[in-house]
């Protein structure tokens, strides 16, 4: 599908807000982090979006690309290290987006100015990006339907050094789409043709629910064939609250990454439980659940102790092993190995009273037991 105009027009919504605050944010530690690196190797670092649309949305809201622009103009150390590339497929849409980008203050103090594209997402993307080596990239894929996005293209973008994606994982129209003969090639595109097939017969006599965490889990696989090592995703809900309408999904080659977003989906989750976030964005608010008052520091304690039995690590190895891509937090970590520490089932090198205020800093060693012991 194509990017229109009129789509553009609209008021922000809170999903839109918050997925554009969650690209933003992560764009800012990223450049930071791959920033310092170029700067040292005299190299550059960028910034892709093929479905940029307007830069604005109807109400004047800034969206993505005039955020990361703006920030870019706001951090002199990126200067002269910044490449960026905006695209959108619909001529009108390009054009509006380079008057918001060229109206922007200070633009002209960026040594490379950005780049304004109009072409179609389609295989020509990921042959470029397979093309060469390139430096470091992030890439946001933004579609209104799933036309465009492919694994193929997904894996590409992970291809170099430091480089990492964000894409809009539209689940609503997706899961229509697995069971409809007429659009089987865009899912086969997007899952691989073998498990696009074998997807089918995997969800039939699934309930909602079980469906919906199943082809999650399968895009994921996917993705993780080739280049990423971790991939998280952040759920948005329609406007009533009680459906899910689409994902925002990261992926990455560095464990760093994946912490760094871990973090920032955290604190735009509209709720928590059991003092875990939830990692999803809901117009309405969350009704109070028994599950709310549950502590999940006693059963993760356990699993820990199953994960890593006769290994010894440190605390921050433990969460980097074991919580990158599971929804507790690393504070929920600390206290399950404080827990573990308590009950005398892993020993803690220095102990908890050689430790002040009997914290559990990253650099302790925690020794667990054989399994059995």
């Amino acid at each position: 599908m194509t990017t229109t105009p009129t789509e553009f027009f609209t008021d922000q919504t809170i999903q839109s807000l918050t997925k554009a605050r969650i690209v933003s944010k992560y764009f800012k530690a990223w450049a930071k982090i791959l920033g310092d690196r170029a700067r040292k190797r005299n190299e550059t670092i960028r910034y892709v979006d093929l479905f940029a649309g307007r830069g604005c949305y109807g109400d004047g809201t800034p969206s993505t690309p005039l955020l990361i622009l703006q920030h870019v103009i706001d951090t002199p150390e990126l200067h002269d290290l910044f490449l960026s590339r905006f695209n959108d497929a619909d001529r009108e849409t390009a054009l509006a987006l380079e008057q918001a980008i060229l109206g922007l203050p200070n633009l002209g103090s960026l040594k490379h100015q950005p780049k304004i594209h109009c072409m179609e997402v389609n295989d020509r993307i990921a042959e470029w990006y397979e093309a060469k080596n390139y430096v470091a990239t992030l890439t946001f894929i933004d579609p209104f339907g799933y036309a465009g996005l492919s694994a193929r293209l997904i894996q590409a973008t992970l291809k170099d050094d430091g480089s990492e994606c964000v894409f809009f994982f539209n689940f609503n129209r997706v899961n229509a789409a697995i069971d409809n003969d007429c659009v089987e090639e865009h899912v086969k595109r997007l899952f691989d043709a073998a498990d696009a097939g074998s997807m089918r017969e995997e969800l039939k006599g699934l309930n909602p629910y079980q469906r919906e965490e199943a082809v999650v889990k399968k895009l994921a696989e996917v993705i993780k064939r080739k280049h990423a090592k971790h991939v998280l995703d952040f759920r948005f809900l329609n406007d009533e609250g009680n459906r899910t309408s689409h994902y925002l999904i990261f992926a990455t080659k560095k464990p760093l990454g994946a912490k760094i977003m871990k973090d920032i989906m955290a604190k735009e989750s509209s709720w928590t439980e059991g003092g875990t976030p939830g990692f999803e964005c809901s117009p309405k608010p969350k009704q109070a659940s028994i599950f709310d008052c549950i502590d999940p520091v006693p059963e993760l304690a356990e699993e820990l102790l199953t994960a890593f039995a006769g290994k010894t690590l440190t605390v921050a190895e433990v969460y980097f092993q074991h919580g990158l891509e599971r929804p507790q937090t690393p504070g929920q970590y600390k206290d399950a190995l404080k827990r573990l520490e308590a009950e005398e089932k892993v020993t803690a090198k220095p102990p908890a009273c050689a430790r002040r205020d009997d914290t559990m800093a990253d650099h302790v060693e925690i020794q667990f037991p054989p399994k059995g012991v």
